[in-house]
């Protein structure tokens, strides 16, 4: 199918006799799932790192030896699949084995355990089990063994063929084990093809249950007694094919995404069957996973382990793992372009197909397909909603989220598919919930804050989630009646989309030399978004309350946290401080991470515009002396409750873009800056920008003059210490004591573009007229982004002008008048007439 034409050559070491009873090993699913070798141990944490291998931490190491040692076993060995677990134990426990007592092994099993840790940590002495026969023994001896190397970073990898011919690098050039990865694509046509809330919720949180819960069921990691029906489910699809996984095959699984190993002939099964999750969950989503087959010593030196051969090549070359990887990132982008594997194979990927007759009805949601099912209407509907079978699985999902009881007109059309539970499929929300729990429990002082402040006083065991986008974009209105309010001066009736995305992290993946690393990268990075999401939440937003349903309700709706991106739906007014706090946060979290942190200071004067003595500042020059390699950039837009969803998305998809490219210039010379950026824009009309983004702002605020120099009405975008700078400067401005300041503000940005010198003379008509204490206290707050020449008020020289060059060697200027006019209304700060 997709591989290197090894699946179906199985390892040299294994006979044509073995390979036979290979094919006829059939362990059923119900003697897997009540065999001990299954259980996870929960105290890996606490396992010391091994002695062999003293760089290594202890979890990472022992679980990659563990899932090594078992693909090897299986895949060469299967007269002795009924000692796998024996194995698994073994590796998870050969720095401690102590501990192995607490699985009530039998006397047989603890001997075979012990000799085998012995002889992985040196002790050759140690003769084996008298109830193993010889070629049992040195079965399971090399499974582990061989495991073993291949996770020992204090490996050296050979240097010239007759290295390779030395026993060890033999055995691990013949030992073969799978890798297979894949996940969905064009995640956002599948999750926005709806505009209704519920159904974008839904289908998100489908993709959501597949990649966080149907795939780490396949590997025996969710706990079966809460998660029954999500094994029941993976069971049908498995119930013809014999799977032997183990928690530690499963490098990750979140963002979308999967990596995991396998045995050596299973590797095209698991991708073949995580696509058929993705087209049978959802029937329209569209996923991608390929299986591979590699040698130990490709997976512990890369593919290119035999650098004699080209040694022109050996610095340019990543890291180990990383080739492993970019090889199957390689292959999984073929066969989403239907382009054939490298070599060999047959197999076609296949896209779902509906038949739509012309006199058929249409889904009311997505246009596409064939109504199938009535949704019974909304009070504010005239009609029942014709849905097709995609889309209906979208909404009940959706539905479900917001009340477990909801779905009956879903049952009543007796499909064959049925939803998830909802206490299975553990959306965004509930999780937030438990966070919360888990912050009040910890710190009892945090009760008296920000959302917990209000949940405290709650009689309802859990809140509710948003039913539109209209309850999250009149949050701010809503929550005023029960002690919720916040924000409560600033405008309602706008949602706020945030679109963040991680920076630099193919840079970083491409150092990986490990699965091991490559595991901790992925956990650090999800467990740092994940968190910081909570964290901003909890600090900015606060319950709503539905005065008509007399309830409360979660004012924001997440649709994606993982891998290296985010996406939230947010009341308007507070997605810009949010997304900040979001981005700081992600970056403090991960520069505490070993190999994510830098070292290296950055110029502060240089990379930052906003320049402003004070105990802020002097915060933020001393959290540049050591930076996170990982940061999150960000695409904020504001929006009217109207503006179609897909508008919304491909808005700010363009901001993020805008707001990488920045993060990327700053992250060259001289500037060194490796923190996260934001682009932001606060549509006060639907039909605002009929164009893309960039051309738009190009047309309204860019103008050229007539000695050449190009002046930008706007600073956009901006680092997240600026863009604090810009939210304070809007509540110091609204707080001033001045009449009529907000039209003088829009009139000013209106005659900046008559010229440079226009601009500055209106300026200081602007600060004269406002008077000598008023002037001057408006006047500092424009100097704080002059630099040293504040001669030049209110335009600086725009150092990052070179992203649009219009004409070579122009000179161009910028000023944040527009911008603040922007987020006006936008920004708590009540002004004080």
């Amino acid at each position: 199918m997709y591989n290197r034409g090894a699946n179906a050559v199985l390892n040299p070491l294994v006979s044509e006799e073995s390979q036979s009873i290979l094919e006829a090993v059939t362990l059923t699913r119900s003697e897997i799932s009540q065999s001990w070798r299954w259980w996870q141990p929960t105290d890996l944490k606490t396992i010391p790192s091994c002695s062999a291998d003293p760089t290594q931490s202890g979890p990472e190491h022992v679980q990659l030896t563990a899932a090594l040692a078992h693909c090897c076993l299986y895949q060469t060995h299967p007269h002795l699949h009924r000692w796998l677990g024996i194995v698994r134990l073994a590796a998870l426990y050969h720095t401690d084995a102590a501990r192995l007592k607490q699985y009530g092994l039998t006397e047989e099993e603890l001997t075979i355990a012990i000799w085998l840790i012995d002889r992985i940590n040196g002790k050759i002495s140690t003769s084996a089990p008298t109830n193993l026969a010889p070629e049992e023994a040195f079965g399971l001896e090399q499974a582990l063994r061989l495991g073993h190397a291949a996770t020992d970073t204090t490996l050296k990898p050979p240097k010239n063929q007759t290295d390779l011919e030395k026993p060890l690098y033999r055995e691990m050039e013949q030992a073969k084990v799978g890798l297979a990865m894949g996940g969905a694509t064009k995640v956002k046509e599948y999750v926005f093809e709806s505009s209704k809330l519920p159904e974008v919720r839904g289908a998100s949180a489908l993709l959501d249950y597949i990649n966080l819960k149907m795939i780490p069921a396949l590997f025996n990691q969710l706990n079966r007694k809460d998660y029954a029906k999500t094994y029941d489910r993976v069971e049908t699809y498995t119930v013809s094919k014999v799977l032997e996984l183990t928690p530690e095959c499963l490098i990750y699984s979140n963002g979308g995404e999967f990596l995991a190993f396998t045995p050596a002939s299973q590797a095209t099964l698991l991708a073949q069957l995580t696509e058929e999750f993705y087209a049978v969950e959802t029937m329209t989503a569209q996923a991608v996973s390929v299986g591979e087959v590699f040698s130990l010593l490709e997976i512990r030196f890369g593919i290119n382990y035999k650098t004699w051969e080209n040694p022109t090549k050996q610095q340019k070359t990543p890291a180990p793992f990383s080739q492993v990887v970019s090889y199957l990132s390689q292959q999984r982008y073929r066969r989403r372009e239907f382009n054939p594997p490298l070599k060999g194979g047959d197999d076609i990927r296949q896209l779902a197909r509906f038949e739509t007759f012309p006199l058929g009805r249409r889904c009311d949601s997505c246009d596409r397909r064939m109504a199938v099912v009535e949704h019974p209407p909304r009070p504010d509907e005239p009609e029942p909603r014709r849905l097709c079978e995609p889309c209906a699985r979208k909404l009940v999902v959706g539905q479900q989220q917001r009340d477990p009881d909801a779905g009956n007109w879903f049952d009543a059309a007796a499909f064959d598919w049925k939803p998830p539970l909802s206490s299975e499929l553990e959306d965004w929300a509930t999780r937030f919930d438990n966070y919360l729990k888990e912050k009040a429990e910890k710190d009892s002082q945090q009760i008296k804050h920000n959302y917990l402040a209000v949940l405290s006083k709650t009689k309802s065991s859990k809140i509710r989630l948003a039913s539109d986008l209209n309850e999250i974009g009149d949050a701010v209105m809503g929550s005023t009646s029960r002690e919720g309010a916040f924000l409560g001066d600033a405008t309602s009736g706008f949602v706020g989309v945030i679109y963040g995305d991680g920076n630099n992290m193919g840079g970083l993946l491409k150092d990986i030399r490990t699965p091991a690393q490559y595991h901790l990268f992925a956990e650090s990075v999800f467990k740092s978004l994940l968190g910081a999401v909570q964290e901003g939440l909890a600090t900015h937003l606060r319950p709503a309350w539905d005065k008509e349903g007399q309830k409360w309700y979660h004012p924001f709706e997440i649709l994606s946290v993982g891998g290296d991106d985010i996406y939230l739906y947010v009341p308007g007014v507070a997605a810009l401080p949010l997304a900040v706090t979001i981005a700081e946060l992600v970056e403090k979290k991960l520069k505490e991470v070993p190999g994510i942190t830098y070292d290296k200071p950055y110029k502060f004067e240089e990379a930052q515009r906003y320049l402003f003595k004070s105990p802020e500042e002097n915060e933020a020059r001393e959290s540049a002396k050591k930076q996170s390699q990982v940061s999150l950039s960000s695409g904020v837009l504001i929006a009217p409750l109207d503006t179609p969803v897909f508008f919304l998305d491909e808005l700010v998809h363009q901001l993020l873009k805008s707001a990488k490219a920045r993060a990327s210039k700053l992250r060259e010379a001289p500037y060194d800056y490796q923190g996260g950026t934001i682009d932001f824009m606060a549509l006060k009309s639907v039909t605002l920008v009929s164009d893309n983004i960039k051309n738009w702002r190009e047309h309204t605020f860019r103008h050229a003059t007539k000695n050449g120099k190009v002046l930008n009405l706007n600073a956009r975008p901006y680092t997240l210490w600026e863009m604090q700078g810009l939210l304070s400067n809007l509540k110091e401005i609204k707080q001033t004591k001045l009449e009529g300041l907000r039209g003088k503000l829009y009139q000013l940005r209106e005659q900046l573009s008559q010229g440079e010198l226009a601009g500055r003379v209106n300026y200081r008509y602007l600060l004269a007229q406002s008077g000598e204490d008023k002037g001057s206290r408006l006047g500092k707050i424009f100097e704080r982004w002059l630099g040293s020449d504040k001669t030049t008020a209110p335009w600086r020289k725009d150092g990052f002008f070179e992203q649009y060059p219009q004409k070579e060697k122009q000179e161009a200027l910028f000023t944040i008048i527009a911008d603040l006019t922007e987020l006006y209304d936008f920004v708590s700060g009540k002004e004080r007439e």
